[in-house]
């Protein structure tokens, strides 16, 4: 059984411990009205999913340099959208990049193009995610459950969302994906029961479904989102869905960055600026 602990406030965090000694952490950045989120192991894997605007990569390299993080991965772009990769572009010209994870489709955007050229001039390897692809980051299986090989190319319907699975700890990050593609995941029976909910395009009302609620049970829910933002995000029919999971929510425009630690049994939630 997964046992939670939560820490109000404060920066100081857990050890995670070196070498085999199990540990990983997960911490959604506060990037405004926009998305990221680092994951990294006691044993040296980093992984992050997108990377907000373009301003938000100062916040994030904060982050990185806070933790002498050095090296990513495996660097993931759930879909082109600027305020998920607007500020890749600075992230790959100040760190080494393992690859860069992202779904097969492209859009008329000026930094869209900006993140292929330096991807493709610095020879940064890229793989497809597609549902059913499967990766390790360390002793953390990864599975993306979509978007689906025939993807329609509506950029948020086809939002790469990825199954993270690390012991008795799993964490399910879903970009902006609407209910569209959250019934094409229930109908394909992907498991997707997690602990740790990342709620699709800011808790946006046309995500976070109840039939789809129903099938991750989250325990806690993450809404990465702008203070006072001009979307209204969240709103408020997804926060009531949220709460009739029985779901405790996060939110970055409160509680700043939330960072989750586990050792594979015990969860421990942190908060704060």
């Amino acid at each position: 059984m997964l046992t939670i602990y939560y820490i109000e406030l404060g920066r100081e965090e857990p050890v995670l411990g070196t070498g085999s000694q199990l540990g990983l952490a997960v911490l959604f950045i506060d990037v405004g009205q926009a998305d990221s989120a680092l994951i990294y192991l006691s044993t040296g894997e980093t992984m992050l999913i997108d990377a907000g605007e373009s301003p938000g990569a100062d916040a994030i390299r904060e982050e990185l340099d806070e933790r002498r993080i050095t090296d990513i991965d495996i660097l993931v772009a759930t879909h082109p959208h600027a305020d998920h990769i607007g500020g890749m572009r600075t992230l790959i010209e100040h760190y080494d990049i393992g690859q860069v994870l992202m779904p097969d489709m492209e859009i008329q955007s000026a930094v869209y193009k900006n993140l292929m050229d330096v991807i493709n001039s610095r020879g940064i390897p890229g793989n497809e995610a597609y549902a059913g692809y499967e990766f390790s980051l360390g002793n953390a299986r990864c599975t993306v459950v979509s978007p689906d090989a025939d993807a329609d190319k509506d950029a948020n319907h086809e939002s790469v969302v990825i199954f993270l699975d690390f012991f008795d700890s799993e964490f399910l990050f879903t970009g902006d994906m609407e209910n569209w593609a959250e019934t094409r995941v229930l109908d394909a029976y992907y498991y997707v029961d997690a602990d740790v909910l990342k709620v699709a395009h800011h808790g946006s009302s046309t995500s976070s479904s109840q039939a789809f609620l129903d099938a991750v049970t989250p325990q806690y829910a993450v809404i990465s989102c702008g203070r006072d933002n001009k979307y209204g995000h969240p709103h408020q029919e997804t926060l009531e869905r949220l709460e009739a999971a029985g779901a405790k929510v996060y939110r970055t425009d409160e509680a700043g960055d939330i960072l989750f630690f586990s050792d594979g049994q015990t969860l421990t939630v942190q908060t704060g600026d």
